[in-house]
């Protein structure tokens, strides 16, 4: 094994001194295999090595790549897709582009000049193919390297580009310059088909455990103190699971649940009355869970609403504004008091499904609020009653909820046009290096 080591990389940088459109002969797939394998390694290794002096840099301030095209994706696709885009996709697409053309035979812009050559005269074919193959051997290593220098820059517009990135840049994309000599490896000494096999294992080993950290909640807050215990973690936006409350006389308990929906329910106030000046911040998904301890009293959601504050760094004002509102009233007495429930629970639960909202135990404002923040309407409760219910309600047609809840309910929408306080949630304006 340490023979093929010290082979494959004494070949590979002899190619680099000199790259040569010349492809190997004689190589067994066992010989390939074992190349194709230290290649690899050799591109994670200096990838280990990069990557840390760019992480040091980054921490000490001198860049961002918070912003990072890769990062985007993978915040805001669903992972078959990002898998999709990134295993199969772009290993297609760019060797199409950067390296197809590192051989010879295979540039179209030379196959297309000697076909028109043919028609004029053998002897203008051989001169032109005489000067252009002359040439070529003559500038491949020019070639060979503006091509590489081109794929690693190419990569640059991943990047949110400032002033700084741009002063960084060589370093930036140094492990896609890296990646991109071996792959012109690869293609010239070996094939095309083997070039792109060998970038989609490369970008399948980087992005599958990408994905998985992605898709980890991360901590933000886990706090104990005399009163209390909390969790708070930041969930990745794209997050297919179900989203679920569950309030009880002693904790709160939000999972895969938008902030805004969060603050919408402490607040006691549906979602659409609340505006924020950061979307991003305020729609982001969480997870939550507060625990009061030795407290006599209920949940106190005042305290969680301070400590997501903390958290977030996030604060409420108040305003007025004329707006639609639907208010919900008993229709139906019979079929209202028919669907309540008889007996009270301990624990209430929303959850939020991809065609119905299921409601255990609730009351009408819970109700409202939960309506409210799914469809983005101004819904209250204006029946006085404090009866709990469970309700199963369409997810995605406003119309269809409004008919349910009236012929198996008992209870109609009623639109009317009111003044109404709105809350606007204020996060703090950053400037980035």
């Amino acid at each position: 094994m340490i023979s093929h080591l010290k082979k494959t990389l004494f070949d590979f940088i002899q190619f680099l001194k000199k790259p040569k459109d010349e492809k190997l002969a004689n190589q067994t797939k066992t010989q390939i295999v074992i190349t194709f394998i230290i290649l690899l390694l050799f591109c994670f290794l200096m990838d280990g090595i990069i990557g840390s002096i760019n992480y040091l840099l980054e921490n000490f301030g001198f860049y961002s790549t918070k912003d990072h095209a890769i990062v985007r994706l993978m915040e805001n696709m669903p992972f078959p897709f990002v898998l999709i885009t990134g295993v199969v996709v772009a290993p297609i697409t760019e060797e199409l582009v950067f390296r197809l053309p590192l051989r010879y035979k295979n540039i179209v812009f030379v196959k297309s000049i000697l076909l028109f050559a043919k028609f004029s005269s053998k002897r203008k074919q051989v001169r032109v193919r005489l000067f252009f193959t002359k040439n070529w051997n003559k500038y491949y290593l020019y070639i060979f390297y503006l091509v590489t220098f081109l794929f690693a820059f190419y990569h640059l517009v991943n990047y949110k580009i400032s002033s700084n990135i741009l002063l960084f840049s060589p370093l930036l994309v140094l492990p896609q310059f890296i990646v991109g000599l071996v792959l012109g490896y690869i293609r010239v000494k070996y094939n095309f088909f083997l070039g792109i096999l060998f970038h989609a294992i490369y970008n399948a080993i980087l992005f599958i455990p990408m994905l998985y950290i992605f898709n980890i909640p991360s901590e933000r807050r886990n706090e104990t103190t005399s009163y209390y215990k909390i969790i708070i973690e930041d969930v990745k936006k794209n997050s297919n699971n179900e989203a679920i409350s569950t309030i009880g006389t002693d904790e709160i308990i939000y999972e895969n649940y938008s902030l805004n929906a969060v603050i919408a329910e402490l607040l006691d106030k549906n979602i659409d009355l609340i505006e924020t000046n950061n979307n991003d911040s305020f729609t982001k998904k969480i997870n939550i869970k507060f625990e009061q301890i030795n407290q006599s009293k209920a949940v106190n959601a005042n305290k969680l609403l301070s400590l997501l504050s903390e958290t977030y760094h996030f604060k409420i004002k108040s305003n007025f504004k004329f707006q639609d509102v639907y208010e919900m009233n008993i229709f139906d007495s019979v079929l209202f008091n028919k669907s309540s429930l008889k007996y009270a629970f301990h624990l209430n639960s929303t959850t939020n499904c991809k065609n119905v909202l299921k409601f255990r135990n609730v009351n009408l404002d819970d109700l409202a609020k939960s309506i409210s923040s799914v469809y983005k309407l101004n819904i209250t409760n204006n029946t006085g009653s404090l009866s709990t219910f469970n309700f199963e309600i369409p997810n995605g047609d406003f119309n269809k909820v409004n008919y349910i809840l009236k012929s198996d309910y008992g209870i109609s929408l009623v639109k009317n046009f009111k003044t109404v306080e709105f809350s606007k949630v204020e996060f703090p304006i950053t400037s980035e290096k």
